[in-house]
């Protein structure tokens, strides 16, 4: 405190300015101390207040809650620009704002949406949302992952939803592989060691992809796929065409009952290889030897059909056939009878010059 007429600091204890002798007022001193204290008091809890409401504003916009729910309300509201923002750290052939525009099914007619359950699992949060949608109701999950703010404030980023992660692709050895007509050849895995061919891609928009994989053979497949987390897809099954599988049929017939009327007369397969482009033998054999060991005396394929195709890790085209044929045996019971039936039959061909050429 200053004397108003002199200008010279004095204390709550003078009566008089030690300078120019004035008379010190104390009660309007002790008015103007008690008035600034409380200044200071409203002022220190102002700021407490603020910082409180801060710090409660910041851990409610940092909490899985509110970032969950604020990505929900993104997605329901099929705004994609908002939803890209969330995945633009996710970078890949596969993840762009467009693919996202072009994949995404986007969700309409979202009502009554609420948090049911929020829950942690190796690392990771799940918030659980309960909503109706187009009427029905519908339960997902929003996957999170914590992370830390300058090392100190807990937050969390989003991790699931629109993004797929962890994809890997198996095709056969010197495939060549398209997704959505891009070529996925910088994701190949190199391994020598496997029989197989495997693309990994870290992270892809979720949705429907067209892969296409031309064989070494020749040989082509175009399949719609459905990309999910952590799914591996083996793509080694055969689409052959109405004439192709015509033509393995009618090869298929022709070639068992060359091999059946060969082995009943006892030949050795040398007799009958010029028939074959392959070498056969194995498969003469086995025709031969179960004729054998059931006594059949006449043997004789009528029809058959495709069940499945897939190219193996030699790269040839393994065909499931369910084969008709008729055949008489001899019983000591029965003495010589002759039964129709069927039976499945793996036969392995080779694709050379857009035909197909029995290996085994």
């Amino acid at each position: 405190m200053k004397c108003k007429k002199c200008g010279k600091k004095i204390t709550h204890k003078d009566s008089y300015c030690g300078e120019c002798g004035e008379e010190i007022n104390q009660k309007e001193y002790r008015e103007k101390q008690r008035k600034k204290i409380i200044k200071s008091i409203i002022i220190v809890g102002i700021v407490c207040i603020f910082l409180t409401c801060l710090s409660m504003v910041t851990l409610h916009v940092n909490s899985p809650r509110y970032i969950a729910l604020k990505y929900f309300n993104t997605v329901a509201s099929s705004d994609t620009d908002k939803i890209y923002n969330y995945i633009k750290g996710k970078e890949s052939l596969f993840v762009s704002e467009n693919i996202l525009k072009e994949k995404d099914s986007l969700q309409k007619n979202i009502e009554d949406v609420s948090i049911t359950r929020i829950y942690e699992n190796q690392n990771k949060t799940y918030v659980e949302f309960s909503y109706t949608l187009n009427g029905k109701n519908t339960i997902s999950y929003v996957e999170l992952k914590k992370k830390k703010i300058f090392n100190i404030l807990d937050t969390y980023e989003v991790i699931s939803g629109k993004v797929s992660s962890n994809i890997e692709f198996v095709v056969p050895k010197n495939s060549t592989v398209t997704i959505d007509e891009k070529d996925i050849s910088s994701y190949l895995q190199k391994d020598k060691t496997s029989q197989y061919d495997t693309y990994y891609i870290k992270d892809m928009i979720k949705g429907d992809y067209t892969i296409e994989v031309t064989f070494a053979n020749g040989l082509k497949i175009k399949k719609d796929i459905s990309v999910e987390d952590g799914r591996t897809y083996k793509i080694i099954d055969v689409c052959l065409t109405k004439e192709q599988e015509k033509q393995i049929e009618t090869k298929s017939i022709t070639s068992l009952n060359l091999l059946s009327e060969a082995a009943l007369t006892n030949k050795d397969y040398s007799a009958i290889s010029s028939s074959f482009q392959q070498d056969i033998g194995i498969l003469y054999k086995s025709i031969k030897r179960n004729i054998t060991n059931k006594e059949i005396t006449a043997l004789k394929y009528t029809d058959c059909e495709i069940k499945d195709t897939y190219i193996n890790h030699d790269g040839n085209v393994e065909v499931s056939l369910l084969v008709d044929y008729s055949y008489t045996y001899k019983s000591e019971v029965e003495g010589t009878k002759t039964k129709e039936t069927s039976h499945f039959i793996t036969l392995t061909y080779v694709y050379q010059n857009d035909t197909f050429l029995l290996t085994n």
